[in-house]
């Protein structure tokens, strides 16, 4: 296409990057209205237009680049806090916490909702309360709930005056086939009454993992195979293997044949929940297939690309999705380095090459979610790619004597899941043994500077054995420059440096000081961090202050309730201690009013700090303080974690 050239082995790399660009860029730019629709129509008239071929590549680029965009902003609806609605709804998705429902293309968020009750997906509620947006508030270094029901496209928080009444419940394909999922849960608990061993199942067949007690998915956790228990593009694999084997013994063997496969594929994914792996897993099974069929120019990594596109395309959002990110990362990584390692291995022998062809599929997909694991689980599990070889064969054929039992009438399934209880307690006694023998590194907080780098490094490796080897060389040395300096500078920037963060925790009051790599929790007994506090002091790997009272190191001082530092001046003012003096920022905590403040004249700060152990009235007082004052009041409720440097 000329400018834009879309005519190669890949032809869907080129606009999966437009469309991400757009949806990481989403909010930070302010696109103009229509924007949209005019380069679609430009990129329509370039399509029609022979003269202008050459540049409708870049017209699609550009309105996949605003579709991402427009797409991934939030809606434009401004709910009143203080007007009381009376609105129907409709349950889109239930969250181990809550509920997602659906009103006139809106996504609301329901707390309070618990997996055992009786709400379904697709039940109708009317919901009779107040509506409040959900901000982007967040403690650094912990999980921000907040942002994940963001990515959900769930906007809003419902707050009820009254319990939602249930109505109708609206009948679909979906709701079809969780019937038959809830008869196939309660189908495994009549053939297989242990109740470990049925959870376990039920996690691998069905994708229900509520029943898994935490011994079994610590067990798990701690060997490195974990992804054994959530249905992914693992169990979806297997299950297509199985329905070609089917296939084969009836005779159907050709490519085209094979399509015949993807309505029981998707049948499978529907059973299982249409959990967004099962989703990416068989969309990219979908592609193969059909690529096998009609083209004769196949290519797996153009099949990858195609499925991310296409997933993308109609949910955008799902690109922060972390079981999205590893699923194409295990993905592209299998594409990318097993054949290089099974070209490695052409001169083994015959008998090792089974055994050998698995070891480099493992190691492939490890090495493409290495990064992402240490990223967002702080975790790097060493040789499970070891104990995955024994385990993961295993599993896959629990997982087929499993569903064969479970299709099968019940007086002969009975006989048959005999085996899967044998094969449950092989598993779980195997992952005993390799528990005392598995290498694990905690504590690891890369940044998304560091992921960028590493992915790089991956991508250029796997470039030296293309044709282009000398140029990939160049760039992997220069890379690998590039890649240490910056890990010198970050190693620097959070050994050094000076801050006091306040952490937002309902009725809580949660401080620490930093400075020069050490940390000091001055409302903490023992300096003993807790849950808001433990994921900054691992991010920055921060060791403990040995000191009580305060401490002094250099330019930065803290005697009491008061710290400073060359560029602030900050007292923490509680009802045991609530004198400023002459500090320029007060960080105000433990209910204290304004009132309480010393009667004598004292300096005026430029700003306050309300963490969130102060109540509605507190609050209110001092928005009046600082309001007949003219001083900047922030909230910890409404910003997260603020941090003062």
């Amino acid at each position: 296409m000329g400018v834009v050239n879309f005519n190669h082995t890949y032809p869907f790399l080129i606009p999966l990057t437009a469309l991400c660009a757009g949806i990481l860029c989403a909010g930070s730019i302010a696109l103009p209205e229509g924007s949209l629709y005019a380069a679609t129509l430009l990129f329509l008239l370039c399509i029609c237009c022979k003269p202008l071929h050459r540049i409708c590549g870049l017209w699609l680029i550009t309105a996949l680049f605003i579709y991402g965009a427009e797409k991934s902003a939030p809606p434009h609806f401004a709910p009143s806090p203080t007007t009381v609605y009376c609105l129907k709804f409709r349950c889109e998705e239930l969250l181990p916490q809550g509920a997602l429902l659906n009103c006139r293309g809106h996504r609301f968020y329901l707390p309070g909702h618990q997996p055992d009750s009786s709400l379904q997906t697709g039940d109708s509620l009317s919901v009779t309360g107040r509506i409040f947006p959900i901000g982007r508030t967040g403690n650094e270094g912990s999980f921000n709930y907040n942002q994940y029901l963001r990515r959900k496209k769930a906007y809003y928080r419902l707050a009820p005056a009254e319990a939602p009444e249930k109505g109708g419940r609206s009948e679909n394909l979906l709701t079809f086939f969780e019937k038959l999922r809830h008869y196939m849960r309660d189908k495994t608990e009549r053939l297989l009454p242990e109740p470990t061993h049925n959870a376990l199942l039920k996690a691998l067949c069905l994708g229900y993992k509520n029943d898994l007690d935490n011994p079994t998915r610590e067990l798990f956790t701690e060997t490195g195979t974990v992804h054994l228990l959530a249905v992914s593009g693992l169990h979806t694999g297997a299950v297509f293997l199985l329905l070609s084997f089917f296939f084969r013994l009836a005779g159907l063997n050709s490519a085209g044949s094979q399509c015949l496969i993807l309505p029981l594929l998707w049948g499978y994914a529907l059973l299982t929940g249409l959990s967004p792996s099962v989703i990416r897993a068989a969309s990219i099974l979908t592609f193969i297939v059909i690529g096998k069929a009609f083209s004769q120019q196949y290519s797996s990594l153009n099949a990858v690309a195609a499925s991310a596109f296409l997933t993308l395309l109609l949910d955008p959002l799902s690109l922060y999705s972390v079981s999205m990110q590893m699923s194409y990362a295990a993905y592209t990584g299998i594409v990318l380095f097993y054949p290089l390692f099974l070209s490695a291995g052409k001169k083994l022998p015959v008998f090792l090459r089974g055994g050998y062809s698995l070891l480099g599929v493992t190691l492939a997909a490890q090495m493409a979610t290495l990064p992402l694991s240490a990223y967002y689980f702080h975790t790097l599990n060493i040789n499970s790619f070891l104990f995955n070889l024994p385990a993961v064969p295993l599993s896959t054929l629990l997982l087929y004597i499993s569903v064969v039992a479970l299709c099968l009438p019940f007086f002969i399934g009975r006989y048959l899941i005999i085996l899967s209880d044998l094969l449950c307690r092989l598993l779980l006694g195997m992952l005993q043994l390799f528990r005392g023998i598995s290498f694990n590194l905690h504590d690891v907080c890369p940044t998304p500077l560091h992921v960028a780098f590493i992915y790089l490094l991956l991508l250029l490796l796997s470039g030296l054995a293309g044709a282009q080897k000398r140029f990939c060389l160049h760039c992997l040395c220069l890379t690998l420059l590039l890649f240490t300096g910056y890990c010198c500078l970050h190693n620097h920037r959070i050994s050094s440096g000076d801050s006091l963060i306040v952490f937002h925790a309902y009725r809580q009051s949660h401080i620490l000081i930093r400075c020069n790599g050490y940390y000091h929790l001055p409302f903490s007994e023992n300096n003993t961090p807790s849950y808001h506090t433990a994921g900054y002091i691992r991010q920055y790997r921060l060791k403990p202050m040995p000191a009580t009272g305060g401490f002094s190191d250099g330019e930065c001082v803290f005697t009491g309730r008061r710290w400073k530092t060359p560029q602030q001046h900050i007292a923490l003012l509680t009802p045991a201690g609530s004198d400023p003096g002459e500090a320029r920022t007060w960080v105000v905590t433990g209910n204290l009013l304004p009132r309480q403040l010393p009667a004598s004249e004292m300096m005026l700060p430029e700003k306050i700090i309300l963490d969130g152990s102060n109540g509605s009235f507190s609050r209110r007082e001092w928005e009046k303080f600082c309001r007949d004052r003219r001083i900047r009041l922030l909230k910890t409720e409404e910003q997260g974690s603020i941090s003062l440097q």
